[in-house]
């Protein structure tokens, strides 16, 4: 379903579509069918593929050294971070006060790598190619008695 932006613009039918995706009053088939509208008319104007697949994520890479060894950035010291809080503390009047606490939600510029933290651990590389030589003999084995 294809709708001018224009078109859409001068009928006003975007602000009554609005207008039930955010009224509470409104039953949830009607609240469902105008999110649906709200959002397929919203992907061309911000040049948005509604297909995930198309979808691209940035991530974090190591950052590569001239020798062409990588290096990986060393987290934050404890320290470090408690000597930040101590400094960002000097200011407040009252230090013992009782405060309300607020969900905070992190969000990524760039996705972190799936592997990060994580080193190679030989004894997992030793396991991975005694089991690649086994899977070798296994079809070879199976290769001799096919033949017979």
């Amino acid at each position: 379903m294809f709708v001018d932006t224009n078109s859409l613009k001068e009928s006003g039918l975007g602000r009554i579509v609005l207008f039930y995706t955010k009224c509470k009053r409104v039953t949830t088939s009607i609240s469902r069918m105008a999110n649906d509208l709200v959002s397929t008319w919203s992907r061309p104007i911000i040049k948005r593929s509604a297909s995930y697949r198309d979808r691209q994520v940035k991530v974090a890479q190591d950052v590569d050294m001239a020798d062409g060894a990588s290096q990986r950035v060393q987290p934050e010291r404890l320290n470090a971070i408690l000597a930040r809080a101590k400094e960002s503390d000097k200011g407040k009047i009252r230090k013992n006060a009782v405060t309300i606490p607020q969900s905070t939600y992190g969000g990524f510029t760039v996705a972190p790598r799936a592997d990060a933290g994580m080193r190679p651990n030989l004894s997992v590389q030793n396991d991975i190619e005694r089991r690649k030589q086994n899977a070798e003999r296994m079809r070879a084995l199976t290769r001799k008695i096919g033949v017979k």
